[in-house]
């Protein structure tokens, strides 16, 4: 009976051994794939830092021979305002784990005949939300705008036009900055865009900034197709998100874009194709770099029917437009001010979203 026992006990410890051996092994090996993926993605940091400095060298080198070779006044006055836009621009500490607001760098494109017409709506409504974070591009000086908005205007020089080549101007001033600014996200918007910020940070939370990404929406149901002026004969298609909706491109997408749209090189790109900025840079990032589009189709342009947007569906979208030019009305179904006070229902959509906020409560209308 007590050998019958001990060998019972003698089994029943050798089971335990096994098991015990066996959950250690389990252990060990989690350990080692946790820390091999945790040093993996350090490393790829480590890479994203080290090919954002070469780069950034590559860049300042290319802007020092352009400054050698252009003595025109117009171009040093191009250069300072870049100079003096930087020095306002603090780098973030980059890490691997989601995104908030002091990670993005909002560029508005406008022109200097749009200041008060369209901007200042921009200013007493969603940038009050991203003033640090957001840079207004335009075409001339404004003294009054650069009081109220110090430091975060930048007069490009370009011509006030709605032409290709002025646009594609604005867009390589943009596209410069965010590369100088270490930021880990570029978002582009118009003057006639409304941006959702809470809902923008929380979209690039859910992607790393140290993976090629280009977010948008595009303004055609198929790839665009054109005659590359470069190779006769040829033809390019491409997808692109158009840039009445705003898109964002993340940090290491655009320094795998420096070397064809920095510098003054997004021109050169634009020629190539004869289209518009937006145009060009789903030309670079989707025909030359061979990255996708992410469609997200909470981006908003004029350029579809925005009636459809119900009201409910508004706090969940990140950007809106609206046209009203020729007797074509095509703006946000939502409710709250008359569209006699506010014909772009930009102030309903920002109430909409922001109720007991200041600017809404004393507003002169409500």
């Amino acid at each position: 009976m007590y050998f019958c026992y001990i060998s019972r006990m003698h089994n029943y410890c050798k089971k335990r051994r096994k098991l015990s051996v066996l959950i250690t092994s389990i252990i060990i090996v989690l350990i080692v794939f946790i820390s091999s993926v945790i040093r993996y993605d350090q490393e790829k940091d480590e890479l994203l830092k080290f090919q954002d400095g070469r780069l950034q060298q590559m860049f300042t080198s290319s802007v020092q021979v352009k400054t050698a070779e252009n003595k025109s006044s117009r171009y040093q006055s191009n250069l300072r305002s870049i100079k003096n836009s930087i020095s306002n621009i603090s780098p973030n500490r980059v890490d691997l784990t989601g995104a908030n607001l002091s990670h993005i760098f909002i560029s508005v494109k406008t022109t200097s005949q749009n200041h008060q017409r369209r901007l200042q709506l921009l200013l007493n409504t969603w940038i009050m939300y991203a003033k640090t974070q957001t840079y207004i591009f335009t075409d001339n000086f404004d003294n009054s705008l650069d009081e109220s908005f110090p430091g975060h205007l930048i007069n490009t020089n370009c011509s006030n036009d709605h032409n290709r080549r002025s646009l594609i101007c604005k867009m390589g001033y943009e596209f410069d900055h965010f590369i100088l600014s270490g930021h880990r996200w570029w978002c582009h918007v118009d003057d006639d865009t409304y941006v959702n910020v809470v809902e923008l940070v929380k979209l690039l939370g859910t992607y790393k900034h140290t993976e090629d990404w280009y977010l948008g929406r595009p303004s055609l149901d198929h790839p665009i197709e054109v005659i590359d002026h470069l190779h006769r004969g040829q033809k390019l298609a491409f997808w692109f998100a158009t840039g009445g909706a705003g898109f964002c491109i993340s940090r290491a997408l655009a320094l795998k874009m420096v070397p064809y749209a920095g510098g003054g090189r997004l021109q050169r790109a634009g020629d190539q194709i004869r289209l518009p900025d937006d145009c060009t840079l789903g030309y670079i990032i989707n025909s030359v770099l061979h990255r996708e589009l992410t469609v997200i189709d909470r981006f908003h342009s004029h350029l579809e029917p925005l009636g459809r947007i119900s009201p409910p569906d508004i706090r969940s979208q990140i950007t809106f437009s609206y046209n009203r030019r020729k007797n074509r009305i095509n703006i946000v179904n939502v409710p709250g001010f008359s569209e006699d006070i506010d014909p772009t229902r930009f102030w309903s959509i920002h109430c909409h979203l922001y109720p007991l906020s200041n600017e809404c409560l004393s507003h002169p209308d409500r």
